[in-house]
């Protein structure tokens, strides 16, 4: 990566561009008067600079090693260094080549010390730690049978299930939907009066339930210092064993992708950010198949509760994949302009206009990353 210029020209370069941002921003409302998703306005921005004073090559990091690109015709052109054509790799401490993308944490944190080292002429400054995933807790999961009378077992009371629901509520849920409230209780209820039948009759939900139960626990409860197991993993564990193939998640999707959803949180959580982006784009994918990008009518063929449930876990997922794609430095998955389904309710209730909010600041990410 190369260093802004120390010239005056690049500062104004870096202002206009902020500013263009604030107009596109202004301009490209998700929204137009329909209440659809409407394309933006990516190709005008106006990107940052990332020239290099004198042609001096910056100083490079041990382990990170830059593939060679086409040099562009000025080194002082403007481009957006979030959406750079050049790959970069980091060697662990295994030896093994880790990709960087231009957005990803890691290579932000490495780049952003190269500048440092470059202008100062320093030498001694502490590298940036290679943190590899899955590393933080103990977090391993096979498959075994359904029928098996220990996935029943060491639930908790449905008084304790019920503080947990409420205490995702409170950490979670106003930032996504991971699940339909009324449709959710109604279910444990029944649930409890026969745990193993009703499990049986409703697998994918029962996954859904763990999950949930896990992510409560992830999210409510500090882990010990120390300590390698992170708070709801017995939950998870279970949840993951237990997990049908994905052909068989059809029979309920839209549960299926709300408990898809949760699994990538907890995987998140768990310092296992790769895994929870497979998640995440095995949810974005039954999303498409099940047509949930598109409005649904609700001319007798969906009811209004049926529709605004496929709405919010539409975007949920569509935060999600605008996230960890930001995150990784990977492509985003999904195209703004093959959206159609309606934004949450700007006036409505509370959980809408936060959910709202949210899709706007993950939409404005896409267009930071996207713009050249």
């Amino acid at each position: 990566m190369e260093s802004p210029p120390a010239s005056g020209r690049g500062r104004r370069a870096n202002n206009a561009y902020l500013q263009e941002l604030q107009r596109a921003a202004a301009r490209s409302s998700n929204l137009n008067d329909s209440g659809r998703v409407t394309p933006k306005a990516l190709d005008e921005a106006t990107p940052l600079v990332s020239g290099h004073e004198d042609g001096a090559t910056p100083y490079q990091l041990p382990g990170f090693t830059p593939v060679s690109q086409p040099t562009p015709e000025s080194a002082t052109e403007p481009s957006n260094p979030l959406a750079s054509v050049k790959s970069s790799y980091v060697s662990d401490d295994k030896g093994r080549l880790r990709w960087l993308g231009e957005s990803s944490t890691w290579s932000f944190s490495r780049k952003t010390l190269m500048v440092i080292r470059d202008h100062l002429k320093a030498s001694d400054l502490p590298d940036v730690a290679i943190n590899e995933e899955s590393r933080a807790y103990d977090l391993d999961w096979g498959s075994k049978p359904f029928d098996d009378a220990a996935n029943f077992h060491n639930l908790p009371s449905i008084d304790h299930a019920t503080y947990l629901i409420e205490s995702l509520k409170f950490h979670v849920g106003q930032l996504f939907h991971l699940f339909d409230e009324r449709n959710f209780r109604h279910k444990i209820r029944e649930f409890y009066a026969n745990p193993a039948k009703y499990a049986g009759q409703n697998r994918i939900w029962y996954v859904q339930f763990l999950a949930v139960l896990a992510l409560a626990k992830a999210v409510g409860t500090n882990p010990p210092k120390g300590s390698r197991t992170l708070p709801g993993s017995e939950f998870f564990t279970r949840a993951m064993s237990l997990m049908p193939d994905s052909s068989y998640l059809f029979n309920d999707a839209l549960t299926a992708i709300e408990a898809l959803c949760v699994i990538a949180l907890y995987l998140q959580s768990a310092d296992m950010r790769n895994s929870a982006y497979i998640y995440t784009g095995q949810a974005t994918r039954m999303s498409l198949v099940f047509g949930l990008h598109r409005e649904r009518p609700t001319d007798g063929v969906w009811s209004p509760e049926t529709a605004s449930r496929c709405h919010k876990v539409w975007w949920t997922v569509y935060i999600l994949d605008r996230n960890f794609s930001s995150t990784m430095g990977v492509p985003m998955s999904i195209h703004e302009e093959d959206i159609t389904t309606p934004m949450p309710d700007r006036d409505g209730a509370q959980n809408d206009v936060a959910l709202y909010i949210h899709v706007r600041i993950s939409g404005l990410i896409s267009q930071v990353i996207r713009s050249k």
